[in-house]
């Protein structure tokens, strides 16, 4: 089977995934399966009462074909939306086949999705992220929600919804995606590494970034098998610097946001405290290095040998499997951001689910998302599975 076909998931192979995840999530967290149905029409073939709570009325329950989806997200994100999107097939069009492309790279993902859709051929549901979460919208690909919700509200809408997600998912006042998450950022420990260190768990949830950088230097060094241990893996990126930066006084632009601004002093501080950590003190691992522990930058922690790790709290279900999965399982736990001298700057952020313009069944997509991101039934499984508070 080709890369491609690998991530084209219909609903057979959604059934062997389900199976799979509900070994290993906690049976008081797994979402309840659909009311059993008699095997007559698509249009009775559910339960009326589910039927009424979640559907619009304005889809063609005898719809048949394929249901395109698409997402950037991989195996570990994307299993507990495929049990919902599964589970709402099955209850309420069992004709339409959803076909679910994930695991498209970032990068790719946002040239194919407004490739496809200006050649007329869009995904009928899709991934919104926060950063395009306004661009969409204002360049006329994405469907307007408000008769929707209006009429159809997700549940617990909006009271229930955290403001700054929906705005992110927002173009002047209307809401054109449904987040599903507000993920914020943290330092997961390793407690083993960490706890004689900094006396204890937790640090100091005022710790400053001073402090950070004297425990990363002070827990590199080598295990007991002569193998090296780092201090910190927090990547130098821009969205890091940029963060580490504001906690220094420091912003990437001047102040009408039309010029770039580099080299000012909290930008410059935030940089080289990110460079020293790895090359002066050796106490960050380089490119090279995680690559040489067989894992990606975003799970390195899980190898036992980075002390403190910079990761959303989105990661931490997948994390602890990573953990438990090793010949050397640890206890971690998680630290607070660090502070600098004008206070404690992390990233935040959210993704969503959208209508693209164009969609074959945008009354359907609507549906679907609002029973997949609402339905407190599979909140659990959401929230578990996702590390979310949802």
């Amino acid at each position: 089977m080709d890369e491609k076909r690998r991530y084209l998931l219909s609903r057979r192979r959604f059934l062997q995934v389900g199976a799979a995840v509900s070994s290993m999530a906690l049976a008081a967290c797994v979402a309840p399966t659909a009311p059993a149905a008699e095997d007559t029409s698509a249009g009775e073939a559910v339960d009326s009462e589910a039927a009424a709570r979640w559907l619009t009325g304005m889809g063609d329950r005898d719809a048949s074909g394929d249901f395109k989806i698409m997402s950037w997200e991989d195996e570990g994100e994307i299993r507990k939306f495929l049990l919902h999107i599964n589970e709402f097939f099955d209850a309420f069009y069992p004709g339409l086949e959803p076909e679910v492309e994930w695991g498209i790279p970032w990068g790719e993902y946002w040239t194919k999705l407004p490739t496809l859709m200006a050649a007329g051929t869009p995904p009928d549901m899709a991934w919104q992220h926060q950063s395009r979460g306004q661009v969409f919208p204002s360049k006329g690909w994405s469907v307007d929600l408000t008769d929707y919700l209006n009429a159809y509200p997700p549940d617990g809408w909006p009271d229930d919804w955290w403001e700054a997600s929906v705005k992110t998912m927002s173009w002047n006042g209307t809401v054109y995606a449904i987040p599903y998450d507000w993920a914020t950022i943290g330092i997961y420990a390793n407690r083993g590494l960490l706890d004689e260190v900094v006396g204890g768990y937790p640090a100091d949830p005022d710790w400053t970034w001073d402090d950070f950088v004297e425990t990363a230097i002070a827990v590199t060094g080598e295990d007991d098998n002569g193998m090296p241990v780092w201090g910190a893996n927090i990547g130098p990126g821009d969205s890091t610097v940029w963060n580490v930066a504001q906690a220094f006084g420091g912003w990437y632009f001047n102040d009408d946001m039309s010029a770039a601004s580099f080299t000012n002093d909290g930008v410059v501080t935030a940089a080289k405290l990110l460079w020293d950590l790895r090359w002066t003190h050796g106490a960050m691992p380089t490119p090279e290095d995680t690559q040489s522990m067989g894992l990606t930058s975003e799970f390195a922690f899980a190898s036992g040998r980075v002390a403190m790790h910079r990761a959303l709290n989105d990661t931490a279900f997948r994390m602890e499997e990573a953990i438990s999965g090793t010949d050397n399982p640890f206890e971690w736990g998680v630290y607070a951001w660090p502070r600098g001298p004008e206070g404690r700057v992390a990233f935040a952020g959210n993704s969503g689910w959208f209508v693209p313009t164009g969609s074959r069944y945008p009354d359907i997509a609507y549906e679907l998302i609002r029973y997949g991101l609402s339905n407190p039934d599979l909140l659990p499984t959401t929230g578990v599975m996702g590390s979310m508070i949802v």
